[in-house]
Parts: structure tokens; sequence; C-alpha cells
């Protein structure tokens, strides 16, 4: 089997496992490490994250501060809201996004800054939404979503770091094989959720 093909049956079948418990605390570490852990424990918000990390460093300097202000600002009003959403629904959402910006990571596009900027604001938003704290207790749930709002802050800050400073030829085209294979990576997480309902 060749190595890609391995490597996204392995990140499927990594994103298949947890999805029936994508929000199960780990014990004994505190509603606010919880928190800040959530958005690399959850397969769709990790992937998310990276091709929009990775795709938001590639507009330059200043696009990368205010996509991180909107994202940020996003998260927040997400967890703030008290609505949330549908686990499935929101995660399939995700990764229906993560698929779309893997696209456009692997094709290298310039694009308008209203656009990464809108990109940061959905997946913020979903993520959010996503992340409600299930805690017992007012002050469990603040500090459970103030840990999961700076988790995925700096977990988006240091994937756009990690992109921008890569700017020699070679490193853009290992990026975009990389938004290749996140990208399908998505498509096939999601297509197996679609498959297998409640796996």
């Amino acid at each position: 089997m060749k190595q890609p093909l391995r490597q996204a049956l392995l990140l499927a079948l990594l994103g298949l496992s947890p999805l029936a418990e994508a929000h199960a605390p780990i014990k004994d570490i505190g509603a606010f490490y919880n928190g800040m852990l959530h958005p690399l424990l959850v397969p769709a918000h990790l992937i998310g994250l990276l091709v929009l990390g990775l795709l938001a460093g590639q507009q330059g300097l200043q696009s990368m501060r205010r996509s991180l202000a909107v994202f940020c600002l996003a998260v927040l009003l997400g967890l703030a809201s008290g609505i949330g959403m549908d686990e499935a629904l929101a995660q399939s959402m995700l990764l229906l996004t993560a698929a779309v910006l893997g696209v456009l990571l692997a094709l290298a596009v310039r694009l308008p800054s209203w656009v990464v900027w809108s990109a940061c604001a959905l997946l913020g938003l979903l993520l959010g939404l996503d992340s409600l704290p299930h805690a017992t207790g007012w002050q469990r749930s603040l500090l459970g979503g103030l840990g999961t709002w700076l988790g995925a802050c700096v977990v988006l800050l240091a994937v756009m770091v990690f992109a921008e400073a890569m700017t020699r030829s070679w490193q853009r085209i290992g990026l975009r094989i990389l938004g290749a294979w996140i990208g399908s990576s998505a498509l096939l997480v999601l297509s197996l959720m679609l498959v297998l309902p409640g796996a």
C-alpha cells in the first residue's frame, strides 16, 4: 500500500474511533485543561484548525493577524451563545469546510482577504458551537469554555506561524501536498460518518 494512502487510512481510522466519545473529558485534569485539549482530541476540530492555519498562513502577516482575531471572536461567540449544535451535524460541516479549504490550499490560490476571514468566522463559530462544556456548575463550565477558546486560538496561531515561515519553493510545495492530504482525509472521515452513522 502506498505511503499517502496508508496515512489517509490511518487518519480516517483515528478520526472514526473517537467520534462516539468526542466530548468525553479526561479524568483528574480539571475543566480548564480538558477545555484546552478539546480542539486537539476531536478529529474534526483538529483537521479544521490545521487546514485553516495553513491556508491563513499562506496569505501573509497582515491577513494572518486579522484572521486570528476573526477566528478567536467567532469561537468566543459560539461558546457564549449557549445554543449548542447537533454533534454529527457540526462535525460534518467542519469536515466539509476543511475539505474545501484543503483543495484551496493544494491549489495555492491567492485568496481575497474576505474569503479567508469568512472561513475563519465559519470554522470558529462551528468549533465554538460544538464545544459547549458539559461540566456541571457555572464555574467549571466557564473554565472549560475558556480553556477551549484558548486552546483553539493557540493551535491556530502556531499552525499559521509555521505556514508563514515556509517561504522556499519546496516548502510551499510541501504545504500544498499537506493541504491535499488533509482535504482528502476530511472527505474520508466525512464519508465514513455518513456510511456508518453513530460509529
